[in-house]
């Protein structure tokens, strides 16, 4: 089993959206039971179906909308709006900075129907943001740039799984959506400072920050400026 799951790992860096087929798996392997349960096979047999999508397409473009996403307590948002045209192709996501982008609008608010802990929260705007995008059939077959100030998040996506149920079953909603329309999201990080989906997910009906949020961003710039207290004699 573990030969078995290693040869899946190696193809899986071809697409690590495949990593969130496993997870009875790994269990599987710190376990002294010999006999395979079904959850493992079920996981094994869902690999191999999707074995045919594991292409990469290195010279993908941009999708011109892009988007932001935050989850509050109570709401998860998505705000969107139009690259500047004189961002394109592969400079879209590289060079692109929240800043460049203005006109923010609101695209998607849902009320929370459960609380849970706000990593999931933000797992799922962000799987929010590529079902939005999926609805548009220009954004077919192109990358899909979204920021989350959720380093989180953005590293259970850039793994492609997550040990957490929970969140790897945000893991795998998305691949299901980006496998579905050939796409694929590409996750930059946004101060919370600068989130315009956080007013959004704060009850708030325009898209920019929330008062509290920019105040305690500005708080923490300011102390992060502040020099140390000095350092004691003789030291």
């Amino acid at each position: 089993m573990q030969r078995l799951l290693g040869h899946w790992a190696w193809w899986a860096t071809l697409d690590r959206r495949l990593f969130s087929a496993f997870e009875s798996s790994y269990s599987f392997l710190f376990s002294d039971s010999r006999a395979v349960p079904l959850a493992v096979r079920e996981e094994l047999r869902s690999a191999a179906d999707l074995a045919p999508l594991l292409l990469r397409r290195l010279d993908r473009p941009y999708h011109s909308q892009v988007a932001m996403v935050d989850a509050g307590p109570e709401f998860g948002a998505v705000v969107v709006a139009r690259a500047p045209p004189a961002f394109g192709g592969q400079s879209l996501g590289e060079s692109m900075q929240p800043g460049d982008v203005h006109a923010w609008r609101v695209a998607t608010v849902h009320r929370w129907k459960r609380s849970e802990h706000n990593n999931i929260g933000e797992a799922r705007t962000v799987v929010m943001a590529a079902s939005r995008f999926a609805r548009c059939s220009a954004a077919r077959g192109k990358r899909w740039l979204v920021w989350s100030d959720s380093t989180v998040a953005i590293g259970a996506f850039a793994k492609g799984r997550s040990s957490s149920r929970p969140l790897n079953r945000q893991c795998r909603r998305l691949a299901a959506i980006l496998w579905a329309h050939d796409a694929e999201v590409v996750l930059r990080h946004v101060p919370s400072g600068l989130n315009m989906a956080d007013g959004p997910s704060r009850g708030l009906p325009w898209a920019g920050v929330a008062p509290d949020t920019l105040a305690k961003s500005r708080a923490a710039e300011r102390g992060a400026r502040s020099p140390g207290p000095p350092a004691p004699p003789g030291l």
